[in-house]
């Protein structure tokens, strides 16, 4: 529409300014179209990770438990030697370590092999509970359930409660904003009535200049009637819904420079659209970041370049995953077959993994 209803040739060169508006708008619609994507793909995948991941990961733990009491029960038995404690007792520990923050720090057997080769407990301090609380309680507005978190464990307990936290944030965000207006002082509450003033004036000059240009009434060809009416409609409901930007997208759009009669794109007019625009940008990707951190490594594992869901990267983790818990469950089995050879091959294969 714009080439059939334009009617005179654009200029050669644009202002910065302008240039710099239609980037910012060009950059908005692709992080909102990422934002709804993900929120959108979060929904529909974290169901099928509960049903389809989850079981597996749960099987692949209890494997790995399985084969670090299998080790503990072979050093006591044939001894890991001095040469080989520094690298076997750190590997042990990280990995009981590992699955009580999974799983939670019920797993008494699995504590007391985690005090066996570092003389310490491994349950969470108060001060680290009420640290992470005080943290989630400042960020997100909420209060943790202490109990809930202990049983459960810090990991397990902020991936189960990230959707909750996000809506809380989003929830304690409008409060404050609320909150920042009731305690505008009087020149700040001039300055932003101002600043409204400006943005009504700005758009009814938009839409006086739109409308007298593109009014259907003044075409006598058919077809340009049509696209005019349908033009002029949507000029019409953007300005009745005050959405000043996308008037000025508008005109940016169907109104050649050399038409701007009193100068309606303005640079203090250009200026205002951009600090605008700029501060929706960076509130955007605010939400992108914080979408991607709540996730906790869904995105990581399950997205891919384009932070779109990736099938095949699903079913792809999946048959890992049952690759693993058989690797392991059979790695056990061999332990049973040739102890001493088996554990041998253990200790030198975790020096190998921890000098690299």
């Amino acid at each position: 529409m714009k080439n059939e209803l334009q009617t005179t040739e654009q200029s050669a060169k644009k202002t910065k300014l302008q240039q710099r508006y239609e980037s910012l708008l060009e950059d908005i619609e692709v992080n909102k179209a990422l934002q709804e994507s993900l929120e959108n793909d979060l929904r529909k995948v974290i169901p099928r990770i509960k049903k389809e991941i989850r079981p597996l990961l749960k099987k692949r733990t209890d494997a790995v438990r399985r084969r670090i009491f299998r080790l503990d029960e072979m050093a006591g038995d044939i001894g890991v030697g001095k040469n080989n404690t520094e690298w076997f007792v750190p590997y042990i520990a990280e990995e009981a370590m590992n699955i009580l923050k999974e799983n939670g720090f019920e797993d008494e057997e699995l504590i007391s092999i985690y005090k066996k080769y570092t003389g310490e407990s491994p349950l969470p301090g108060e001060k680290e509970y009420n640290d992470l609380a005080a943290s989630i309680r400042e960020k997100y507005g909420v209060e943790v359930n202490m109990e809930e978190m202990k049983k459960q464990g810090m990991d397990f307990y902020l991936s189960e409660n990230a959707g909750y936290f996000q809506q809380k944030m989003a929830e304690k965000q409008e409060r404050e904003e609320a909150k920042e207006l009731e305690d505008f002082d009087p020149d700040k509450v001039q300055k932003v009535n101002k600043h409204e003033q400006l943005l009504a004036q700005d758009g009814k000059k938009i839409y006086m200049r739109l409308i007298k240009r593109f009014h259907p009434d003044l075409e006598q060809d058919e077809a340009l009637k049509i696209q005019k009416t349908a033009l002029v409609q949507e000029i019409t409901k953007s300005y009745k819904e005050k959405d000043f930007l996308k008037l000025l997208s508008l005109q940016i759009e169907h109104i050649d420079e050399k038409e701007n009669e009193g100068q309606i794109l303005a640079d203090d007019m250009l200026e205002r659209y951009n600090k605008i625009l700029s501060t929706q940008l960076s509130e955007i990707k605010r939400e992108i970041e914080f979408i991607k951190y709540s996730s906790r490594g869904l995105i990581e594992n399950f997205f891919d370049a384009n932070s779109k869901f990736s099938e095949r990267q699903f079913r792809a983790k999946k048959k890992y995953l049952k690759q693993e818990i058989e690797s392991i469950i059979e790695d056990v089995r061999n332990s049973y077959r040739d102890e001493r050879g088996w554990f041998k091959d253990w200790v030198r294969d975790i020096k190998d993994f921890i000098i690299s």
